[in-house]
């Protein structure tokens, strides 16, 4: 079983489950109580009494966390300490630094919901953006809409479907100018496809890309 968006909060861990064996796949869910905590990176292992979670330490909710940690300061039960918590956290999200102001950068995975498993973009006049995101169930194939705010007359829409968490085909990738960075953070390669072009690619494990977007479609 593996959480997603998931982070540690008094004694339970909390994300987004797949592979659970009665819940469905993209639910938020609560588990028990934590046991055990460990590294093996890229993941994180959690331990319940019943249940094993593999949490990809990419997806950890990293903010979440770090405010719990504030408020909880000193009064955390040890086995629900994540070990090697900042040098973890500095690690991976060093590559948040590797694009630039104003650019957006997209991480995807095999392992993860709808192949989805971060966005950031940050900036120089309004800082880091915030995001939301939906998926939508179709006849034919689901979809996955992320958008987030610039300002009050500016978005990044960028939209696709998720013909499987090994194929995805975008068919709005709204930018405004900024160009766009897509990351496979899983251990498999995905197809990518873009509706206005004709040629596909596929991206492999730890690769990141830039994804040459013609400005007309960016904007």
């Amino acid at each position: 079983m593996q959480l997603h968006k998931w982070n540690v909060l008094e004694g339970q861990a909390r994300g987004v489950v797949t592979g659970h064996p009665q819940i469905p796949d993209n639910t938020y869910i609560y588990t028990s109580t934590i046991q055990k905590i460990e590294v093996e990176e890229p993941n994180i292992i959690i331990y319940t009494r019943n249940s094993i979670y593999h949490c990809p330490i990419e997806s950890c909710a990293f903010r979440e966390q770090d405010e719990y940690i504030r408020y909880y300061d000193g009064d955390i039960n040890d086995s629900q300490i994540i070990p090697q918590y900042e040098q973890l956290k500095q690690k991976y999200t060093k590559q948040k630094a590797y694009i630039k102001d104003d650019s957006v950068l997209l991480t995807l995975s095999s392992s993860a919901p709808y192949a989805f498993d971060y966005i950031y973009c940050n900036t120089q006049e309004q800082g880091e953006i915030k995001f939301k995101t939906s998926p939508h169930i179709g006849q034919m194939a689901d979809t996955f809409i992320i958008d987030g705010d610039i300002d009050k007359n500016r978005q990044v829409d960028i939209r696709y479907y998720a013909h499987s968490k090994k194929a995805i085909e975008f068919y709005k990738l709204k930018t405004h100018g900024m160009q766009l960075y897509i990351k496979n953070s899983g251990k498999e390669s995905i197809k990518l496809s873009v509706e206005f072009c004709e040629h596909s690619m596929y991206i492999e494990p730890n690769q990141k890309i830039e994804l040459r977007i013609p400005k007309k479609y960016r904007n």
